[in-house]
C-alpha cells in the first residue's frame, strides 16, 4: 500500500518507526506549523542511515531553516503531484545526500543556538539608553 493514513495520535516510539521507515515525508500544512515534524522525520532517517526526501509546504516556517527540502505550495493540486513525482524519482544516493545535508542543518541549529537568536533578536529591539532619552522608544507588543 503506497499510502497508509493514520487519522490518530501515536505515542513517540511509534511514530519514530514510521519515520524511520518512509520512503517521503509529505508535510504540507496551509500556514506555518508541523516543524518539529519534520525535524524529526529528518533526525530519525540520519539515525538509520536512510534514504527518504522531505517535501514541505512553502508556508511552513521550517521551510525557511530546511534548506533543500522540496518546496510545494498545497494550494496547487499540480505542484503537489509534481514535486511528490521528483520526491519518489530521486535515486537512493540523492536521498541518503538530501537526509544528510538536511540533518547537518537540523543538528547545528539546536535549542541552545535558536535560545540565543531569540534573544539576540530581543536585544536588538530594545532601543539604546541615548535614544530613549532622545524620546525615541521601542515598544515590545
Amino acid at each position: 500500500m503506497p499510502v497508509h493514513y493514520l487519522y490518530r495520535s501515536l505515542p513517540f516510539e511509534e511514530l519514530a518507526c514510521y519515520y524511520a521507515a518512509a520512503d517521503v515525508a509529505w508535510i504540507t500544512p496551509l500556514r506555518d506549523g508541523l516543524n518539529l515534524v519534520a525535524k524529526e522525520f529528518i533526525a530519525a532517517q540520519d539515525a538509520v542511515g536512510g534514504a527518504a526526501t522531505l517535501v514541505l509546504s512553502e508556508f511552513a516556517g521550517a521551510a525557511v531553516e530546511l534548506q533543500g527540502a522540496l518546496l510545494t505550495n498545497p494550494y496547487d493540486s499540480k505542484n503537489l503531484a509534481d514535486v511528490l513525482f521528483r520526491a519518489l524519482s530521486l535515486t537512493d544516493e540523492q536521498k541518503k545526500e538530501h537526509i544528510r545535508r538536511l540533518s547537518r542543518i537540523v543538528s547545528s541549529y539546536d535549542v541552545h543556538v535558536w535560545t540565543q537568536d531569540i534573544l539576540s533578536m530581543a536585544e536588538r529591539t530594545t532601543a539604546p539608553a541615548d535614544d530613549r532619552a532622545a524620546g525615541l522608544t521601542v515598544r515590545l507588543g
